[in-house]
């Protein structure tokens, strides 16, 4: 889906239109940052307009860091005239609160649309269905803007500076227990590339949150901590069964299908309500990639770095045998915690890390 005479970083690849407009200094600086950025990986939220077509979505003018929104006021410059008031006002206002965020002066050119409520909502479908002119009928949705806060709908998480980003991430480990697994990876998501946006690196636990990768580890561990938990009744049956039919299947699964048979498993089993006793269905399919790094080994005993993080994200089973101030800490880095402790107490850890993984094995 395109709309003519609608510029962005993707119809610049040579940068000339950033070099003719911000100069032979400033212009390649930019750009350099600008092809940085993996575009497609961004949200929606991260653009100042998104154009819904048929099957297609247009999304122009990101805004996740000083550098990208320098470079989309320069083509908003460059399409203004050419495409449809409405649209321009929705990009302008989005466009300007992602200057204020990153600090940057607000040009004339935007402050002058002065766009009011009824055009902030406005996403058009595909231009031969309608005449981009005639705004009645179109279908809403909601606007694009890159807000200051990771959790727009309560205002949680300001990523306004790079101080208060550091500060949300600390405040998302401390609040994450109480949001519900989609509102926690959603904002996961969007703390991740606000951060990075701004030169703060995301913490583990929200990589962990934000990841796409798919874990085998963290698949064994979700159906067999929830096969666990289910007592062997006959009313948890249809449950268990339900579990193995799925560890048997995830190999020609998506893993979207897999989270939403886990959500499904979770729903009619009673476990959307108790996750802090097993991991909810995204912790269940995704993680972080392993690394060569830590596995602690004493006898017949061993635990992995990836085993005790999966060990941090149930509280629940650490309080059996730790006080709370441990287990806080334990959370926020389970290696460290672990390596700073006396031997008998990292035996403790390790056999109940590897409790979790392997009860109730799944069948091949």
């Amino acid at each position: 889906m395109a709309l003519e005479g609608l510029f962005d970083h993707s119809d610049d690849p040579t940068g000339k239109i950033l070099v003719s407009n911000l100069g032979p200094s400033l212009g390649p600086a930019v750009m350099q940052k600008v092809a940085e950025v993996n575009y497609k990986e961004l949200p929606d939220s991260a653009f100042a307009l998104v154009v819904a077509g048929k099957g297609e979505t247009l999304r122009k003018f990101a805004c996740i860091n000083p550098e990208t929104t320098l470079a989309s006021l320069v083509y908003f410059a460059a399409s203004t005239g050419h495409i449809p008031t409405a649209l321009a006002k929705t990009a302008a206002v989005n466009l300007s609160e992602a200057c204020k965020s990153f600090g940057l002066k607000v040009p004339s050119m935007i402050s002058e649309f002065n766009a009011d409520e009824d055009t902030l909502n406005v996403v058009v479908r595909d231009k031969n269905d309608y005449s981009l002119d005639d705004l009645s009928g179109y279908l809403l949705k909601e606007a694009s803007v890159p807000k200051n806060f990771a959790y727009k709908e309560e205002g949680l998480f300001s990523t306004s500076t790079k101080e208060a980003a550091t500060s949300s991430i600390k405040e998302f480990e401390k609040m994450a227990h109480t949001l519900s697994p989609d509102n926690k990876r959603e904002v996961a998501k969007e703390l991740s590339t606000r951060c990075q946006a701004w030169g703060v690196s995301p913490s583990e636990f929200i990589s962990k949150h934000a990841s796409n990768q798919r874990s085998e580890e963290n698949l064994n561990v979700g159906i067999n901590l929830r096969l666990t938990r289910l007592n062997d009744i006959e009313e948890n049956e249809p449950h268990r069964e339900a579990l193995h039919k799925l560890a048997s299947a995830v190999n020609d699964l998506e893993d979207s299908e897999i989270v939403d048979a886990f959500k499904e498993i979770d729903r009619r089993a009673g476990f959307d309500y108790k996750y802090t006793q097993v991991p909810d269905p995204f912790q269940s399919v995704f993680g972080l990639a392993k690394e060569a790094g830590f596995t602690f080994l004493h006898g017949n005993d061993r635990v992995t770095g990836d085993q005790l993080g999966i060990l941090a994200e149930n509280p629940t089973v650490l309080k059996n045998n730790f006080t709370e101030e441990f287990v806080s800490a334990f959370k926020s880095d389970p290696v460290t915690i672990f390596e700073s402790l006396p031997l008998p107490q990292k035996l403790v850890l390790c056999r109940v890390a590897n409790d979790i993984g392997t009860s109730n094995a799944t069948p091949a």
